[in-house]
């Protein structure tokens, strides 16, 4: 009897302590019972190990305490005891333990950068981030073009979403910017928006958006009179990110688990045929001003193509022929030889088309389009453009590149992690990519997202953190500030052999009709 007794008044007198939570330890105290005690002493701690605002391990989420165990004490073997700090103690060190925590929940930057294996792990980011960079130029450029966006700002998309995503996203290979699946969608919703406007009779010069090229220096809306593609691309970049951080903070990230893989393969299958069909005009040197436009706008330009087939360059086509070729020989080698560093098709058409076409006069012998004008240096921040007419008329825009472009990234960031045995937090990513859509949009810079191609690579190469992405964004902006002038002799046929050799992975999705009349 007296031994239970003893229990109670110790089990209460655990609970009940008024201390200040000092965190100090207390010397042994000689009772009876102590032993009898070690079972209470032993829940206390579980109970304050599970609750406490302190992570049990590298991947543990903070968590808050209850109320009813805030003066929990720790009791070792001994009988040293030490007290556990409540979430609501108001002392100045545990208000900067719970801002430290809260600030590596949101930046993991902060959490991981510390602890980084300088020794064994730098040389296998330095590697990865350099062949990243390779691919970041020709794949930015290109999917630029294929949002009918000149491809310098593709550089700019292949930059600052990354520096973003470096400092708040959770997967350790995923390479966030320009991604051809976003590009394709951003390209529709303006297009949609640009005729929606022709409709209406504004009167405004509109730029052809995935067709020719347009050039950094077209018409501004500070006239009122134009409208320029990147301003309603940025404005896009900006409601994208705005609803994926609504999305974030309202812990939304589980509607992407609800569009099945059926809808997202029609949908990118149709896409893809409408971008590879509007990247006729580039691959065989034809006006894509006069080709047709609106409703069964597809069906339309394969007539335009067949009627105007005398038309074409041949030189544009012999160019572009030769580009898919390069590529597709590259891809198979890399695939069939098995090689850790894949073999850069693209930059290798982009680099030798650009110095052919510099050192033959491409332009001047046989008119082939070329890139012409690239402005130099970075773009100077520049709040995108927002009006009523804007945001109904990109709200089904907005919402259909949101919910794509985190569901293609989380995708691929559960995949890596799953299969190198680390975690993600997918909210988490959420927030990152809105926030890099966000913050990017005032950098003349379209939607982006996770690119699986970029990010295998990363993995295959044996990238073991982010730091890989901050290696390959300095060899963009090394590219953007000291040698994108080199590329403005680039023909646009090249980028439109990159397009549509991109679209193959897309395109093999007609496969999957079969499978899915015999599920349903």
């Amino acid at each position: 009897m007296a031994s239970r007794r003893n229990q109670v008044e110790e089990s209460q007198r655990l609970f009940s302590d008024d201390s200040s939570c000092s965190g100090e330890e207390e010397g042994p105290e000689e009772e009876e019972g102590l032993e009898d005690d070690s079972i209470v002493n032993e829940f206390a701690i579980l109970t304050a190990e599970c609750v406490a605002q302190v992570p049990l391990s590298d991947n543990d989420v903070p968590r808050v305490q209850p109320p009813g165990l805030q003066n929990l004490q720790r009791v070792d073997a001994s009988g040293k005891r030490t007290k556990l700090c409540p979430t609501s103690c108001s002392r100045p060190s545990c208000n900067v333990a719970t801002l430290l925590s809260f600030v590596k929940t949101l930046f993991p930057i902060v959490h991981w950068l510390p602890r980084y294996q300088w020794k064994s792990d730098v040389v296998v980011d330095l590697a990865a981030g350099l062949t990243l960079g390779v691919m970041l130029i020709p794949q930015g450029m290109a999917y630029a073009f294929l949002a009918g966006i000149h491809p310098v700002y593709g550089l700019y998309t292949c930059l600052f979403p990354a520096i973003i995503y470096l400092l708040m996203g959770t997967s350790r290979h995923m390479s966030v910017g320009a991604f051809s699946l976003v590009s394709i969608l951003a390209g529709q919703a303006i297009t949609e928006y640009m005729d929606l406007q022709k409709k209406a009779g504004s009167g405004s010069t509109m730029i052809s958006v995935n067709g020719s090229s347009p050039t950094p220096e077209a018409n501004t809306t500070e006239s009122g009179n134009a409208a320029d593609v990147i301003l309603y691309a940025t404005t896009l970049s900006l409601l994208v990110g705005i609803l994926q951080i609504c999305m974030a903070v309202c812990r939304l990230g589980f509607l992407a688990s609800y569009l099945s893989d059926a809808l997202i393969s029609g949908f990118t299958t149709g896409a893809a045929v409408q971008i590879a069909t509007s990247q006729l005009s580039s691959v065989l040197g034809l006006d894509a001003a006069s080709m047709p436009s609106g409703v069964f706008k597809v069906p339309k330009i394969w007539v335009y193509v067949l009627e105007h087939i005398t038309d074409i360059n041949v030189a544009c086509f012999i160019i572009a022929f030769i580009s898919a070729a390069v590529l597709i020989v590259c891809r198979a080698l890399s695939i069939q030889l098995q090689l850790k560093f894949p073999i850069p098709g693209e930059l290798l058409v982009v680099t030798f088309g650009t110095a052919l076409s510099w050192a033959f006069s491409f332009k001047e012998l046989y008119d082939v389009p070329i890139l012409n004008k690239i402005p130099s240096g970075l773009p100077a921040p520049k709040v995108p453009p927002i009006s009523a007419t804007l945001l109904k008329d990109f709200a089904e825009g907005t919402v259909v590149v949101s919910l794509i472009g985190y569901a293609v990234s989380v995708s691929i960031a559960l995949t890596f992690a799953n299969k190198l045995s680390y975690s993600v937090q997918p909210n988490q990513e959420l927030l990152a990519l809105g926030v890099a859509n966000l913050f990017s949009s005032f950098f003349s810079c379209f939607p982006s997202s996770g690119s699986l191609s970029r990010s295998s690579v990363v993995a295959n190469i044996g990238g073991k953190t982010l730091l890989s992405t901050l290696i390959g964004s300095l060899v963009v902006l090394v590219v953007i500030v000291a040698l994108a002038q080199l590329f403005k002799t680039l023909p646009t046929a090249v980028l439109g052999a990159i397009i549509i050799i991109a679209l193959k992975g897309l395109f093999s999705q007609f496969t999957d009709v079969k499978r899915l009349w015999r599920v349903n």
